[in-house]
């Protein structure tokens, strides 16, 4: 990574070193400094090999690197970059407009703290700068519409080496934007973690044996909209888990996810965090308010109240309920034999296990309905009792047809308000 000017590498060289040893901040005065005595030699190449008076190939100052507004670029501070006193640098070069602000925000987990500087294109001389822990965020205003250099690099130690993240973006004008996660109208939090898909509250029991499906939103609360794309994170126990893209948000909305599956966990706590604008990409009025961390346990599924499928039993809507049959002709009696079809239905077998008699489907019809309902169609007519317990909750529902009667279907549309 580079720029297109050797000159524009000595002022963040001697404002770099000036912050090195402790010099007072924050006075327009960077450029005064006197240059170290370190390393000049690297920065003689440098202007020699622009100047043309040198075939030595110093491929980490080629000052090439341009920088697009409001494109977030990823880089690498490391040893085939620029060199300062004691630390490695990168160069870009960005069209500035006269009047217009812009906002720079320079990230890195690697580099903190970290020194950023804005510098004028023919001279080098240090515009303004900022320095601190990541995220380090400054802006400026460009006096006149021409090309501008913004160069980075770390105060963590010595030649530290890291990748990092750098936007240049347009400061927002007529207001302020800042995205948060958001709880909408119905929902339990800004990120909702159940057991079943089509629901906004947060499940009270979660076993090893259910499939978990993640809700979450995000908002602007600020007073202007964001044209711009953001990216969101979603995390699961500290590992990335989903990446999301918005392409801009206008106010008075919002942005959602529902019914995202992150599987079935192991038996301990757990936790789910949402991170809005992870790159950095929107300049906020509030960056300490992107995220949302949702905490939550899960019990073994081999204890009570748990469903585990055997030849007997179906575990239907993510093994929440448990489906039984017994049955009785004039000869003989038992327990159907259980075959799963998909996570909501399967059929039960009396006397042939190619010959079916009864298919049940159990489905959670929350999102419109507020209930989970069964159906069951049969092929039969045998005395059939057919048992529904809702393992979550200890409710049974049991459905009877009468020896020598022709199965009459069920559809129960209210069988069970138990909404996770």
């Amino acid at each position: 990574m580079s720029l297109r000017r050797a000159s524009a590498v000595l002022p963040l060289l001697f404002l770099c070193t000036g912050l090195a040893l402790g010099q007072e901040q924050g006075v327009d005065s960077q450029t005064q400094l006197q240059p170290p005595v370190l390393y000049t030699s690297v920065v003689d190449r440098m202007s020699q090999l622009l100047a043309g008076r040198s075939t030595e190939a110093l491929s980490a100052c080629s000052f090439t690197a341009t920088i697009t507004l409001g494109v977030p670029v990823t880089g690498q501070l490391d040893s085939s970059d620029c060199m300062l006193t004691s630390s490695y640098a990168d160069f870009y070069v960005f069209a500035g407009v006269k009047g217009q602000s812009v906002t720079v925000t320079y990230t890195s987990a690697d580099l903190s703290p970290l020194l950023g500087a804005i510098q004028d294109y023919s001279s080098g001389t240090v515009l303004t700068s900022g320095n601190g822990p990541s995220p380090l965020v400054f802006t400026y205003v460009p006096p006149t519409t021409t090309n501008y250099v913004i160069g980075v690099t770390s105060l963590k130690g010595t030649f530290s080496t890291g990748s990092y993240t750098l936007l240049v973006a347009t400061t927002t004008t007529g207001g302020s934007v800042n995205l948060v996660p958001y709880m909408p109208s119905g929902w339990d939090s800004p990120v909702v973690v159940s057991t079943g898909t089509g629901t906004h509250s947060n499940s009270t029991t979660m076993r090893t044996t259910d499939t978990l499906y993640v809700d979450y939103a995000i908002t602007n609360t600020g007073s202007s909209a964001i044209s711009q794309s953001f990216q969101n994170n979603l995390y699961l126990d500290g590992v990335l888990k989903r990446q999301g893209t918005s392409s801009g948000l206008p106010l008075g909305s919002y942005v959602d996810v529902e019914d995202y599956s992150i599987g079935s966990l192991t038996a301990g706590t757990h936790t789910v965090r949402l991170l809005a604008d992870a790159t950095n990409a929107v300049p906020e009025s509030n960056e300490g308010d992107n995220d949302y961390v949702k905490t939550f346990t899960v019990t073994s599924g081999t204890g009570p109240g748990s469903c585990t499928p055997t030849t007997t039993n179906l575990c239907l809507s993510a093994g929440r309920f448990k489906v039984e049959v017994t049955w009785e002709s004039t000869t003989a009696s038992g327990a159907g034999t259980a075959v799963g079809l998909t996570a909501d239905s399967g059929y039960f077998t009396f006397f042939d296990p190619g010959n079916i008699e009864l298919v049940v489907k159990v489905l959670n019809a929350c999102s419109f309905s507020s209930h989970i309902w069964v159906f069951v169609a049969g092929l039969t007519n045998v005395r059939v009792v057919i048992t529904v317990t809702d393992t979550a909750t200890g409710v049974v529902k049991v459905y009877t047809n009468l020896q020598g009667v022709a199965f009459l279907p069920v559809q129960d549309t209210s069988a069970f308000a138990t909404c996770p």
